[in-house]
């Protein structure tokens, strides 16, 4: 549980660097999310960098929005999506 909680500050500390534009303190937050991220992939017994590439090659499946389209410029599920395959880690 102690993980979880300074994953908790980091990402407060995130939010605060955001809002006050400090890109210095954003790119500490980020790499100190991902540090404590990696470490719990570790002790999980998994490979954060495969999850990680499986997830971008679903992400890639999704929808682009055409160019000139109202309302959010996210990547959507259409018919081709290909939802990641995670069970295997």
């Amino acid at each position: 549980m102690d993980r979880w909680k300074l994953k908790h500050e980091e990402l407060l500390e995130l939010l605060e660097a955001l809002f006050t534009g400090n890109r210095e303190k954003m790119i500490d937050a980020i790499g100190d999310l991902a540090y404590l991220c990696y470490g719990t992939a570790e002790i999980m017994k998994f490979s954060l960098e495969d999850v990680l590439r499986e997830i971008h090659r679903s992400n890639m499946t999704k929808d682009k929005p055409q160019p000139g389209t109202l309302g959010p410029v996210k990547p959507f599920k259409g018919l081709g999506y290909d939802p990641p395959h995670l069970r295997k880690f």
